[in-house]
């Protein structure tokens, strides 16, 4: 709040003026958020835009152990970065592909990472570094209905100038996966919608970064799809993990289910 005191043709007299100023702050949109067939997003929030090599963002509640950890980056720059993940709780994260991926004008990339959160009652402060300046967005996620292990079972990528951006195809192997998809674009501006069966997470700052999930119960080739108000330059990753195998447990806030 700022309370400046003005003097003009008023004479001795002063007039108070408050205003409020408002800053820009994104709330997580995952809320204990079923994305369906057991998968739940119980927490989100989004970081950004901050020019740098690195940007670190805390989750807004506390965690929950054995519950899965998903990041998703989009950087200004002109080649593709390293996004290279970690937090001050757990160790081990690992991108969906082996690059980021760059849009065809050359002007952003879009990476994700994922890790197995063993913290409890705790709220994680990630990092995302990328090695080189440019403008970062980012935005956290925390899911349960996922394995403890061999949790990742597939990523993918793709770029296009298009209104319908495109992971690729995910060749999930198992049945009752989560599907996860981010999408970085060059102009934002555009109001976007998740594809079919999936559920809009994040779209933060001018919708530049677009993150969308859903668990999916049979067994297929599934694309992370998107669908902008107009035509842009952008990047889309994607990624498949497993649930528990059959007669294992599934951890939700304290709560055991088998």
């Amino acid at each position: 709040m700022c309370t400046p005191y003005l003097k003009g043709d008023f004479g001795m007299r002063k007039i108070l003026l408050t205003i409020l100023v408002a800053l820009p702050t994104y709330a997580g949109v995952c809320s204990n958020t079923s994305v369906g067939n057991g998968w739940t997003c119980v927490q989100s929030t989004n970081c950004g835009p901050t020019t740098g090599l690195s940007l670190t963002c805390q989750f807004p509640s506390n965690s929950t152990a054995n519950s899965l950890f998903i990041v998703a980056v989009r950087q200004s720059i002109a080649a593709a970065p390293t996004l290279a993940c970690s937090d001050d709780h757990n160790t081990g994260y690992a991108n969906f592909t082996a690059s980021t991926e760059m849009d065809p004008a050359n002007s952003e990339a879009t990476g994700a990472c994922w890790v197995l959160n063993t913290s409890s009652g705790v709220k994680p402060t990630v990092t995302a570094n990328l090695g080189v300046s440019g403008s970062i967005r980012m935005a956290i996620f925390e899911f349960t209905g996922n394995a403890t292990s061999s949790i990742f079972d597939v990523g993918n990528e793709g770029s296009a100038d298009t209104n319908a951006p495109d992971s690729g195809a995910l060749a999930m192997s198992a049945t009752n996966e989560l599907i996860f998809a981010a999408n970085g674009n060059s102009t934002g501006g555009a109001t976007p919608s998740a594809g079919t069966n999936f559920i809009l997470l994040e779209a933060m700052n001018t919708s530049k970064l677009i993150t969308e999930a859903q668990g999916v119960a049979t067994k297929q080739t599934i694309h992370g799809t998107f669908s902008l108000g107009a035509s842009d330059n952008g990047s889309t990753v994607g990624g498949a993990f497993h649930s528990p195998a059959a007669g294992g447990v599934v951890r939700h806030r304290g709560w055991v289910i088998q």
